[in-house]
């Protein structure tokens, strides 16, 4: 990730160098974010999964998440009880501690 600070506005850069897609820029102020672009980093995605071989369906984003082919930005994704599609309380607390690694402020 990189972040360029300009003095209230944050610009978080998760993918997009030295790869082809991937572009994922989030603007971030002390109110909120606005996500410019979301795209699919195809050299990263191409290292764990094939034509065949693909996120599990019933994981929804977790696989995603855990490989670092989302970037983990808190309150991004719902949550909801039940939903299968998004991270465990221990999944969220990995993820929780990856932005905080990267500087990203967390909820």
């Amino acid at each position: 990730m990189k972040r360029f600070p300009f003095g209230s506005l944050e610009v978080l850069i998760w993918g997009g160098w030295g790869e082809i897609g991937g572009n994922q820029i989030l603007l971030s102020t002390p109110g909120g974010g606005l996500l410019l672009d979301f795209g699919k980093p195809f050299g990263r995605f191409g290292a764990h999964f094939t034509e065949f071989l693909g996120p599990r369906d019933r994981l929804g984003l977790r696989d995603l998440l855990f490989l670092g082919l989302l970037p983990p930005v808190p309150g991004l994704y719902r949550k909801g009880d039940g939903d299968t599609l998004f991270p465990s309380p221990l999944e969220e607390d990995l993820l929780h501690q990856r932005a905080e690694e990267e500087g990203v402020g967390v909820d």
